[in-house]
């Protein structure tokens, strides 16, 4: 029977022995990400995962594992979930890793560094272990987390992978969890967005509305990504309105800073649900997005977006909207990012939808032999 390992309801706290009740066992299911920060893509994509779990395992007890209060999780979430903090040495029924590129290292580190790494965080372990949507990266020489992360990866039941390139990066760090390759989490809007269809149009003025959907980044030239695109944001500037998006506010302080004369619209989740800041975004004619959810959420909405590659899963996400993005360096020429913003404008909205169709066939299908493992 589907499901049957999860504990009934109400069956956390054991009998009472010696006049007091034993200590409630660990929560059932535990979500593991970059969750609780204040990102906007990480907590749309816990927000879809919770869903489907809970939607799967209506009784199930959750938690999430972060150093974050629960009262985040309670108001994305919509019910109370339990707190698992980092070092802890639980075991659970199941973990459930999602927040998209989760496995990577681009930093080099000493042996000493690697050796703490490895005997200073006990890792959580479960019956089983499902990836939902993951992403793949490199692992630069000397990697601390590669030692970390390679028996996870190795320990997956399940695991769904987003796109083709996250597969041979894990082919070449020689572990063969069963895996499943399928697009990214937040394709599934049915789970977030008004039945899943894109917004509706905006009506085009004279100007156009762009959305700048920037992050503080230090790119190889030593520059900020502030710096280096300024000069292509103030030739937008003479022809478009504005408006700088932040979906993680906290770590975006340069950037808010050095554009601070434009309109700006920021993820708050303790003030707005995922629904009103989708909507900020979809108020615009084109996205110009750093940031990859800032691209694939523009898809959904039904906007087109610029997508400066300042890492290598920006490429990725171009390559997944091959129709209705364009792929640029962020030290694109004024009047090349001026160009490729009035290109998109016009480009027609079923092959955005046409996109969105096939990454959404791709995710539910992933989806179903995952749930068939659980």
């Amino acid at each position: 029977m589907k499901g049957h390992w999860i504990w009934p309801q109400g069956s956390r706290v054991g009998r009472a022995r010696g006049g007091r009740a034993e200590m409630a066992a660990p929560a059932d299911i535990v979500f593991l990400g970059y969750y609780g920060f204040g990102n906007f893509g990480d907590d749309l994509l816990l927000s879809i995962a919770h869903r489907l779990l809970r939607r799967r395992f209506p009784r199930a007890s959750l938690a999430v594992r972060t150093d974050r209060s629960g009262d985040y999780f309670a108001r994305l979430l919509g019910e109370p979930v339990e707190i698992v903090r980092f070092g802890a040495r639980s075991r659970h029924r199941l973990l459930v890793h999602g927040g998209g590129g989760t496995f990577f290292d681009y930093g080099r580190h000493g042996p000493w560094a690697r050796l703490r790494g490895v005997l200073g965080r006990p890792r959580l372990s479960g019956e089983r272990r499902v990836g939902l949507g993951i992403g793949v990266g490199r692992y630069d020489p000397g990697s601390r987390r590669l030692l970390e992360d390679l028996p996870v990866l190795a320990d997956f039941t399940a695991l769904w992978l987003r796109d083709p390139q996250s597969a041979d990066n894990l082919r070449a760090l020689g572990v063969a969890p069963p895996v499943r390759l399928g697009s990214d989490l937040a394709f599934l809007s049915e789970e977030w967005w008004q039945g899943g269809e894109a917004a509706p149009p905006v009506s085009r003025s004279k100007r156009l509305r762009v959305a700048l959907c920037l992050r503080d980044w230090l790119l190889p030239d030593g520059r900020d990504l502030a710096a280096a695109i300024a000069p292509a944001v103030a030739r937008l500037a003479e022809r478009c309105d504005l408006t700088l998006v932040s979906l993680e506010p906290e770590r975006d302080q340069k950037v808010l800073a050095a554009f601070s004369s434009l309109p700006q619209w920021h993820w708050r989740p303790e003030r707005m649900g995922l629904w009103e800041f989708a909507e900020g975004i979809a108020a615009h004619h084109v996205i110009v997005s750093a940031r990859a959810h800032g691209a694939i959420c523009a898809a959904v909405l039904g906007r087109p977006a610029a997508i400066l590659e300042i890492e290598p899963k920006l490429a990725t996400v171009h390559r997944m909207l091959p129709n209705s993005s364009r792929l640029l360096p962020p030290q694109a020429a004024p009047e090349i990012l001026a160009a490729a913003v009035e290109e998109l404008a016009v480009v027609d909205p079923v092959r955005i939808a046409e996109d969105v169709a096939a990454n959404r066939a791709a995710s539910r299908a992933a989806w179903r032999w995952v749930e068939e493992r659980l």
